[in-house]
């Protein structure tokens, strides 16, 4: 709000430079007005867009309302349009006769057919120049030359005061049928009551104070992202995840893959408040139950992944050698901590060896021994004790391009060496030993 908005322009400003500075748009997110200000009544909040190279296409356009849609009442052999003026009656003081002296023309019109030519004869018998009301000498918004090349789309009609006035006809296809964002937004879906509303609708109880409304959200992917695309949207404020909410809801109604990373600290919840006593401990709590009920009830069938930031599963072995005592020593022959689960060491094996972390992961039995396959056989891992060469002939028939091991799973020294040689010779594979 008020109170932040500069100190936020500030900081933008420094990290993508004022340069790349789009819009500040006013979200009316209050229509009744807080009225704890002594003079006004605030009903809006402030939202900053950047690019990270304005000088892309950065901010895509929205579809236009069905206000606006409803104005294209006519239709001809090649669709719908709407009649929409010749006349440049705008920056009058810029756009004039004697300004521009190239776009004051006579135009004239077929008063049998409503056709019109720049020329003028016995049909086209009725001169019509852009002149307002008042007699101010405008200018057409067309020149000569784009009249005659869409000669055909160009019409004359009677006003209500038995005038003659030129329009073009502006058909629904393409970019007519997108705008440009505005600067203001008073729509009932982005204000606050809208998020809490859809909350509400979601769970039995007040799960989160000040929720964000989808509405917004949506709003916010439909400028900067494609369906085609699949764009990555990270929200590392996440809160009640509404920004998951809205990427899940804007892919089912237009066929998008956009994915996320919601990023939420373990804030506790108040245990006076509703969350608290319904069992979740957390804001991250709320969050993932968020999403998966969003899911269900938006019938989608896309499933997500929660991870938490920990430690290394591994003891730290990077003292100096002269810092190293023989109990050290000792300890470090198995560098595993204790109570690691195989899923804490597959996550970390897919950081360090640079893989996505949504990838898909399966897991198979092969020759007794727990695997795990990471998206397209881009790794292999296993962590378990005992391997031997049969058991690595076994997963050499996947030629992985990876495949992981902790350093004390191998039955002994010289079976390590072989199965490291055996994967060389049989399968183009990088051979990595936690």
């Amino acid at each position: 709000d008020d109170n932040e908005q500069h100190n936020l322009r500030k900081l933008m400003d420094e990290i993508f430079g004022a340069c790349n500075f789009v819009a500040q748009i006013a979200v009316q997110n209050n229509p009744g007005g807080r009225s704890l200000k002594k003079y006004f009544a605030q009903t809006h909040e402030h939202l900053m867009v950047y690019a990270k190279d304005i000088e892309t296409e950065c901010i895509l356009k929205l579809p236009k309302s069905q206000k606006a849609l409803a104005q294209y009442n006519e239709a001809d052999e090649r669709g719908t349009y709407r009649l929409s003026g010749l006349l440049n009656a705008r920056q009058i003081r810029f756009f004039n006769r004697q300004t521009r002296p190239n776009l004051y023309f006579p135009i004239f019109v077929n008063p049998r057919t409503s056709f019109v030519s720049l020329e003028e004869s016995g049909e086209f018998s009725i001169e019509v120049l852009p002149v307002l009301d008042d007699g101010t000498e405008i200018v057409w918004s067309w020149s000569k030359n784009k009249i005659l090349e869409n000669i055909n789309i160009v019409l004359a009609r009677k006003d209500s005061k038995n005038r003659w006035r030129i329009y073009r006809k502006d058909y629904l296809e393409g970019e007519s049928k997108l705008t440009l964002p505005k600067s203001l937004w008073p729509e009932p879906e982005v204000s606050n009551g809208a998020g809490t509303k859809t909350l509400k609708e979601m769970f039995p109880f007040n799960a989160f104070d000040h929720p964000k409304p989808v509405g917004l959200v949506e709003r916010l992917l439909r400028l900067s992202t494609k369906a085609e695309a699949n764009d990555l949207v990270m929200d590392f404020f996440a809160g009640s995840c509404t920004t998951a909410h809205a990427v899940m809801k804007l892919n089912k109604e237009d066929g998008g893959n956009r994915r996320f990373i919601m990023v939420q600290l373990p804030e506790k919840c108040g245990e006076k408040t509703e969350a608290y006593k319904a069992g979740y401990e957390t804001i991250a709590d709320i969050g993932k139950e968020r999403i998966a009920r969003a899911a269900k009830q938006l019938e989608d069938q896309t499933g997500f992944r929660v991870l938490k930031i920990g430690d290394s599963n591994f003891k730290d072995c990077r003292l100096p050698p002269e810092e190293y005592k023989l109990e050290d020593l000792e300890d470090m022959a198995d560098n595993l901590l204790p109570n690691r689960k195989p899923l804490d060491l597959l996550f970390e094996a897919m950081w360090i060896l640079g893989l996505d972390l949504h990838s898909p992961i399966q897991t198979k039995t092969i020759q007794n021994k727990q695997v795990f396959f990471v998206g397209d056989n881009q790794a292999i891992a296993c962590f378990e004790e005992g391997l031997t060469e049969e058991f690595a002939k076994a997963l050499v028939q996947y030629k992985p391009r990876r495949v992981v091991f902790l350093d004390g799973g191998f039955a002994s020294d010289a079976v390590r060496i072989n199965i490291e040689q055996l994967f060389q010779q049989l399968s183009p594979t990088h051979f990595t030993v936690l």
